[in-house]
């Protein structure tokens, strides 16, 4: 009720704001796309609310019927690309701009929303899962416990690289009055977001500022997210989780991250449909590695598979930190400033940079795809085979006993 709120709040802001003279058609479509991206994370906080209410209650959870696998997959991808398509055409349309703050929202969580589906129902495809409650309680603690965690975490990060830097400036008086005046700049001037951009580029491309912001992006957040995101994993702790319902859990924790993240980094008009198609390749990379973790943290607690857990906690880390990296350096290098600050050999880079995130995509979901048919098949080799029917016989005739006299 509190996430439902918080997304009308915003929405009711974001309007009487519109009112102003200040306030574009454009800020106030992305405050309502943000809005309706809170408003689903709400919303879907109330099934595991309300299991665990029928529970409280003696009532009896039943699993709820699925259609057939080719249907859950297919109609999805039938129509995907139409809404993505249909979205695209509202933000980018002048004519609609004033009612796109109505038509966009819906478009924007069905297209960010249903790649999560899909990977999340491919990569549990024939896997056992736990029960109806544990599942949707799975998925909501990704959803809602898994960012606050890793937000909070983050600032903190945040705050230590802070200091150091005030301590930095603190013997570079120079420096820290050029930062004064760009500060009041940003404040006074209101400038727009490109214009601000303009104006942090000299210092974004010092070699101690660009290096400090990759080791945070690359390093420091997948360290930190790498551990916390398959949190509904680590709340199972002690339910004696095979490795395989380790994949499961951790691929919903995984999932419930991804949706929370992409429908927050998405809500932007003017780069939406841009957006939306990058943030799928980001989905299919929370839910395998936190399926990964959540595999090698059972394996961990059953087997005692502690250099298992090593291995996939560094692979998880890296293929993080490789697409964070690249996204980011590619990202940057292809911004129309960038050619004003950097050499041409190193702009040249930012195109073979964002290919190299699309293979890194293309490769989790491969990855997630190829460790599924694994463990069907492990599972599968683990069932013991049914024994064959017992031959049904006619019970023995009963032996006539004369007594002899």
């Amino acid at each position: 009720m509190f996430i439902l709120a918080a997304a009308g709040l915003l929405l009711l802001v974001a309007l009487i704001q519109s009112l102003g003279s200040d306030f574009s058609a454009s800020q106030l479509t992305s405050s309502a796309l943000l809005a309706a991206g809170i408003a689903l994370v709400g919303l879907l906080m109330l099934i595991p609310t309300g299991l665990s209410g029928l529970r409280l209650m003696g009532k009896p959870l039943r699993q709820w019927p699925r259609p057939p696998l080719v249907v859950q997959i297919g109609l999805p991808l039938v129509f995907l690309p139409a809404l993505w398509a249909l979205g695209a055409a509202v933000a980018s349309s002048s004519a609609v701009a004033q009612v796109a703050w109505l038509l966009l929202p819906p478009l924007h969580v069905l297209t960010v929303g249903l790649p999560v589906w899909l990977l999340l129902r491919l990569s549990r495809n024939g896997l056992p899962g736990g029960t109806l409650q544990q599942e949707w309680g799975v998925f909501s603690s990704g959803l809602v416990i898994a960012p606050v965690l890793i937000l909070v975490l983050e600032l903190l990060v945040l705050a230590g690289i802070a200091a150091l830097a005030g301590i930095y400036l603190a013997t570079q008086p120079g420096l820290a009055l050029q930062l004064d005046r760009l500060i009041g700049q940003i404040r006074y001037g209101t400038p727009t977001e490109d214009e601000v951009l303009e104006l942090l580029w000299p210092y974004l491309v010092k070699p101690g500022v660009a290096f400090a912001g990759l080791v945070y992006i690359a390093v420091l957040v997948p360290l930190i997210e790498e551990v916390l995101k398959p949190i509904g994993v680590w709340l199972l702790a002690g339910r004696e989780l095979t490795p395989t319902q380790g994949f499961t859990a951790g691929a919903l924790s995984g999932a419930g991250y991804a949706l929370v993240e992409n429908l927050g980094a998405s809500a932007n008009l003017e780069s939406w449909a841009a957006l939306v198609l990058a943030r799928a390749g980001t989905a299919v990379l929370h839910i395998y590695t936190a399926a990964l973790m959540g595999w090698a943290l059972a394996a961990a607690w059953q087997e005692r598979r502690y250099v298992r857990l090593a291995v996939a906690y560094l692979l998880a880390v890296s293929l993080h930190g490789l697409w964070n990296g690249l996204s980011v350096f590619g990202g940057v290098l292809t911004l129309p400033a960038a050619e004003r600050y950097l050499p041409p050999e190193v702009v040249e880079r930012g195109l073979p940079a964002l290919a190299a995130v699309v293979v890194i995509g293309l490769t989790a979901v491969v990855l997630l795809l190829g460790s599924n048919l694994r463990l069907q098949r492990a599972q599968r080799q683990a069932t013991p085979p049914l024994a064959p029917p017992l031959a049904v016989s006619e019970p023995p005739a009963a032996e006539t006993h004369v007594e002899q006299p």
